[in-house]
């Protein structure tokens, strides 16, 4: 998937349990979820990310709004302030949230620029498993 804004695309986004970065520069991604997760017990608190691959479109500030909802009612969010110095793509780590879950359902990721059009950029479904286990 690939989302346009005013001044950067966003693309291959994924949801995550965590995300590391080495010494050398390399990302460590921590629980990649590729469509569902599965939580032994609901209600729970989940922390996920939904990091992002950004290509700005030109050099300079770049501000951007991020939500997460549960079942299209935004539970958490940020707004991020950054400065590009070059164009070109980077990983944008997203930060660690702390999402509760009271019962089964999707929780959708979505952005903006300030004032722009929200846009999904990243989803995932959460199913309650059996009580015996995860």
């Amino acid at each position: 998937m690939k989302i346009s804004l005013p001044n950067c695309t966003i693309e291959h986004t994924f949801v995550c349990d965590d995300l590391r970065q080495e010494r050398s520069g390399k990302w460590l991604v921590v629980g990649l979820y590729p469509n569902d997760t599965f939580s032994s017990l609901l209600p729970a608190s989940i922390f996920l990310r939904a990091p992002f691959f950004l290509t700005s479109l030109k050099a300079g500030q770049l501000s951007l709004e991020i939500e997460a909802l549960i079942d299209h009612r935004p539970v958490a969010g940020f707004r991020t302030d950054m400065h590009l110095s070059a164009i070109g793509t980077d990983l944008f780590p997203c930060p660690l949230l702390a999402l509760q879950v009271s019962q089964p359902g999707m929780i959708t990721f979505r952005i903006r620029e300030p004032e722009g059009e929200w846009q999904q950029y990243a989803s995932i479904r959460v199913l309650s498993a059996p009580s015996g286990g995860s």
